[in-house]
């Protein structure tokens, strides 16, 4: 399992938004937890437990890097655990 921990997201952002976003960005492995930290204003972070390798990780990050969604320029990075 891999952690995904995506930052600048809005603050009406939802677990299932972030699950969307991951499928149009063309991640295929199956999200396992999508935890919203509130308590941020205006800028919530999300932290993504997914069944992927670091490869897949490691590209996913790429891929939300500076991705614009939904009037927010992203910063993703990942945290391998349990491989």
């Amino acid at each position: 399992m891999t952690a995904i921990l995506i930052g600048n997201l809005p603050p009406e952002t939802s677990a299932d938004d972030v699950r969307t976003l991951f499928t149009d960005l063309g991640m295929t492995a199956d999200v396992a937890d999508v935890t919203i930290a509130e308590g941020l204003g205006e800028k919530l972070a999300a932290s993504v437990t997914i069944d992927c390798s670091t490869a897949a990780a490691e590209v996913l990050v790429q891929r939300l890097n500076g991705h614009f969604w939904n009037g927010r320029e992203l910063a993703a990075s990942y945290n391998p655990f349990g491989q």
